[in-house]
Order: C-alpha cells, then sequence, then structure tokens
C-alpha cells in the first residue's frame, strides 16, 4: 500500500546505512572515473529497484519471484567475463536447482491460470 517512491526510499536509505558500517574497513576516494562507475551503478540500481517494485505492484508475486533468480545468470556471466571467475560445481548445482524451481512454479501458475479460466468459461455446474 505503500508509493514506490516510498519503499525504494527505504531501502535505498537502509543498505546505505548498512554501507556506511564498510567504511571502518578503510577508505579510498576514488578518482573521477571510478566516482562515475558509482554513480552509474547507483541510478541503474535505483531504476532496477522501481522496476522491481511496480512490478511487485502490478503483477502477482509467485510469477515475478522466479525472475529474480536469473540475478544468478547474470552475476555468473558477468564475473565471468570481467574477471574470468566461474562459480565451483556446488554453486552451479544449487543454482540449476533453484532455477528449475523457478521455472516450475512458473509453469504450475500459468497451467492454474488457464484452469481459473475455463472453470469460469464453463460456470457453476447445475444439477436439476
Amino acid at each position: 500500500t505503500e508509493k514506490t517512491g516510498a519503499i525504494v526510499f527505504y531501502f535505498m536509505s537502509l543498505t546505505s546505512l548498512l554501507g556506511l558500517l564498510t567504511i571502518f574497513l578503510g577508505w579510498t576516494m576514488p578518482n573521477w572515473q571510478e566516482f562515475l562507475l558509482l554513480v552509474t551503478i547507483g541510478v541503474l540500481g535505483g531504476l532496477g529497484q522501481i522496476l522491481l517494485v511496480q512490478a511487485y505492484r502490478y503483477g502477482d508475486a509467485s510469477l515475478v519471484a522466479p525472475f529474480e533468480y536469473s540475478t544468478m545468470i547474470w552475476a555468473t556471466a558477468l564475473g565471468w567475463f570481467f574477471f574470468g571467475e566461474w562459480p565451483a560445481a556446488a554453486v552451479i548445482t544449487g543454482s540449476l536447482i533453484v532455477i528449475a524451481s523457478g521455472i516450475y512454479v512458473i509453469l504450475r501458475e500459468k497451467q492454474l491460470g488457464l484452469l481459473k479460466r475455463e472453470t469460469r468459461e464453463v460456470g457453476p455446474s447445475r444439477s436439476t
């Protein structure tokens, strides 16, 4: 029932405060190039958060949530591309289980939606 802007503000405020706790681990002032990258990350992250809140507002949560699992795929691809890192076999196995579960939920919700639609079209049964 909260407005999108309020939800995003609360999220950003909380994560910013939690991020400040890491300042004691050491701080290096970013140069201009790093600063622009940080601003870009912040803007794109904020836009992503707004879109995610809107998706949950207008979509069925059981259909929206599995799409969040795609972050595992993106993190793996970006980690490999930029850093040459590849996850361990256990991480890949766990990710595949989670992704398969998400696909199952999407297909199940689609099937349930079709069943509900068929029930509405047929209408209640009448016995005389």
